[in-house]
């Protein structure tokens, strides 16, 4: 893999979409990173649990 110099990099072009075509992916797409969002608050929830009670099943203080 090449290195991208400074001087590359600047010489780079760069496309950006109107604004309307901007707000329309976000109007398409808002759902989906909302629920992104809730499956990853979940997951952080579920690491969390596991991270107490795994110690606690492993030491026998808790039964299944």
């Amino acid at each position: 893999m090449t290195n991208l110099s400074k001087g590359k990099f600047e010489r780079l072009k760069v496309i950006q979409p109107q604004q309307p075509i901007i707000e329309a992916f976000h109007e398409k797409t808002k759902d989906m990173f909302i629920v992104i969002k809730m499956f990853m608050k979940q997951s952080q929830n579920l690491v969390r649990q596991r991270d107490l009670l795994l110690p606690r099943l492993m030491s026998g203080k808790l039964e299944v």
